[in-house]
């Protein structure tokens, strides 16, 4: 029998094309496989034959628009994916040789996948030159390599290698066989493609096997896989761009499952990933020892908002992984996910993070920080321990900022407050110091303060809350946001007003999308005068050296006289905030919707009362049976018990008043 490894180590070290295409024809069943000692750790293979001088590294990919008007183009194209399969040629050789102890099975179907390989070179080659391309005339990517040299079984072989890229070749070949069908009229370079993706489904069915065989047999399909992919790798790398081959990866044996997952697996393709980390009790943190459990619960069921405000190859913690059908919808509707993780979870496969995004800088997200803070390329540069607490609270503004109002901090600042305004007429809103989303706030009459048992009430509220803050109460038309960015560097991003709803109870009920929801004219001409207050709350910030999400509520009231106007700062949120998830949201349905308004919904359980409804699921699927485009769900309804958000577009005026809405 032959030695395979004369073939194995010419191919390795050899640096000729001649070199790589050794043993092409040897028969895999007539080879002694054994091998000798383990082959050291390669950093590169030979290619002094094969690369010209001066064309190590990375050229441009050819556009769409290239391949249909130039032959050299093509040529090129084909020369990106010959230096593909030479890479798979030298790696499944490597692997061959660092484990001679692997089964004999294994390293017979490697073999022949390699010499598979070796004909599709073959064939890149031939039909190169006749677009006039020399293999190694432009610079040659080692990514393939690199990403493989340094592993360390079978297994993470059959993961990266069949699962992984030769799994998303067959999106690639697919993509590109159909692209020379259909719009370059070239059936020659198409049908050499198809029979690349078709050899593909062996590939990634010999992966599959072998995978199945030596995974911990305790562990699901995709867990098993994505945890074994070595950092920077992602499932994100196991598909295409534009084509997902259901079909094929059917064909190869892979699990629906698996499938699914793969279709919509979140991560990066080589950015390095912001870390966001959902906290939205975060005011109240520094206040109480545990969150009440109900806030707990809703922490859960809102958490897949964040999805939203993080981009594509970032990383998100949330409480609990979503269902994989709400995954698909929002997948759908998006585009990209990010790559989502659970607390617990081992993250040694992230080398490094850039920027960490909680939703606000509280004591959990610095808690959470402080556990992977090694790994940040750009850790936050403000001192949370020092202004943590002020900033979240309404009283620290109030004296930053001399809006109108009171800060009721002590008995004898009670005392007074109370003595002073109980002989005015008119109404107060009383506001916790430390809340969000309207919880903790009370209209009372002025003239109430004369009764002892209302003072008495009052003075139990600063005993226990600490302090609170008294306004007076604003004839309000509609309320407004705007939310801001602070960047490390010093810039600010503003986004634009966005309306938004409160209910009855002073809470948050959702947010306009698109046009909609107030007097956006009054807003846009008193622009000068809410943006240097707003100025003013950005200029404090960065001085204590805060970057980061900021939010300021705005309100459109109408005065005594008669006039409408802008009150233009009711709250400052150091945070992110719905309105920016609402800004997010919008940003994403445009990708894949056209509309003209929308409303986002914040459903709680009163709403799904007042409508009658059993639960949020049966809510969602009374809502998506109609007109699917219209409806989209931002959170997850299965499971969920106090709250689900989701947007409706376009909504009729009866829709929008339905859902509580009203357009001012």
């Amino acid at each position: 029998m032959e030695d395979l490894s004369f073939h194995l180590k010419r191919i390795l070290e050899g640096g000729t094309l001649e070199d790589k295409l050794s043993g092409s024809e040897l028969d895999p069943n007539a080879l002694d496989y054994r091998g000798g000692a383990p082959f050291p750790i390669l950093d590169a293979p030979g290619r002094d034959g094969v690369l010209k001088p001066g064309k190590s590294g990375d050229s441009a990919f050819p556009r769409e628009a290239e391949l249909r008007s130039s032959t050299r183009a093509r040529g090129l194209l084909l020369h990106f994916f010959a230096n593909h399969e030479l890479l798979a040629i030298e790696t499944m050789a490597y692997v061959l040789l660092r484990f001679p102890e692997a089964p004999e099975s294994f390293k017979k179907g490697v073999y022949r996948v390699l010499q598979e390989e070796q004909k599709h070179l073959s064939a890149y080659l031939e039909r190169m030159r006749e677009y006039g391309v020399e293999f190694g005339e432009v610079p040659l990517s080692f990514y393939f390599w690199n990403s493989l040299k340094n592993i360390r079984s079978p297994l993470e072989f059959a993961v990266q290698m069949g699962l992984t890229f030769e799994q998303a070749n067959l999106d690639f070949a697919l993509e590109y066989a159909e692209l020379f069908e259909k719009k370059i009229s070239d059936p020659k370079t198409a049908s050499l493609l198809r029979r690349v993706h078709e050899d593909e489904v062996r590939h990634v069915a010999h992966g599959w096997k072998w995978f199945q065989t030596l995974k911990d047999p305790d562990r699901s399909d995709f867990d098993a896989y994505r945890d074994s992919l070595p950092f920077p790798m992602t499932p994100r790398r196991a598909r295409g761009a534009r084509i997902f081959a259901e079909s094929s990866r059917v064909r190869a044996g892979l699990s629906p499952e698996f499938i699914r997952r793969v279709r919509i697996a979140g991560g990066s393709r080589g950015k390095v990933p912001d870390f966001y980390f959902f906290n939205p009790g975060c005011e109240l943190e520094d206040s109480l020892s545990t969150l009440p459990k109900t806030l707990q619960s809703r922490i859960r069921e809102l958490a897949p908002l964040t999805l939203w405000l993080s981009k594509e190859g970032d990383v998100v913690e949330l409480p609990e992984h979503p269902g994989i059908s709400f995954l698909e919808g929002l997948h759908e509707v998006r585009g990209e996910l990010p790559e989502i993780i659970v607390p617990g979870e081992d993250l040694s496969r992230f080398r490094a993070f850039g920027a960490f995004r909680p939703w606000g800088f509280s004591r959990a997200a610095w808690d959470r920080f402080s556990k992977v803070r090694e790994r940040f390329r750009s850790p936050p540069k403000f001192d949370s321990s020092l202004h943590r607490e002020l900033l979240f609270s309404k009283a620290y503004w109030k004296r930053i900022l001399g809006t109108p109002g009171d800060v009721v901090d002590s008995d004898e600042s009670f005392r007074v407050w109370a003595e002073r305004v109980q002989d005015q007429k008119g109404s107060l809103l009383l506001k916790s110091a430390k809340s969000s989303s309207g919880r903790g706030h009370l209209r009372i009459e002025c003239a109430s303060l004369q009764d002892p048992s209302v003072r008495m009430g009052l003075e139990k509220r600063l005993k226990r809350e600490g302090a609170f803050v008294a306004e007076p109460w604003l004839d309000k038309i509609s309320d407004f946001s705007v939310q801001y960015e602070i960047r490390d560097d010093g810039t600010i991003s503003e986004f634009a007003p966005r309306f938004f709803q409160n209910d009855s109870r002073f809470q948050y009920a959702g947010s306009w999308l698109g046009k909609g929801g107030g007097d956006e004219g009054l807003v846009q001409s008193a622009k000068n005068e809410w943006r240097s207050r707003h100025q003013e709350v950005l200029d404090h910030l960065m001085g204590l050296g805060y970057a980061g999400p900021v939010g300021v509520d705005c309100m459109v009231v109408r005065t005594p006289e008669g006039i409408l106007a802008i009150d233009p700062v009711i709250e400052v949120n150091v945070r992110f905030t719905m309105g920016r998830v609402a800004v997010e949201v919008e940003r994403a349905i445009r990708k894949t919707r056209n509309f003209q308004t929308g409303i986002l919904v914040f459903a709680n359980e009163s709403v799904l009362a007042s409508r009658h409804f059993r639960s949020f699921r049966e809510l969602e699927e009374q809502m998506a049976s109609g007109d699917q485009k219209r409806f989209i769900a931002l959170t997850e309804s299965q499971g969920a018990r106090g709250s689900y958000v989701f947007a409706l577009l376009d909504p009729t005026p009866a829709e929008i008043q339905s859902w509580g809405f009203s357009a001012t």
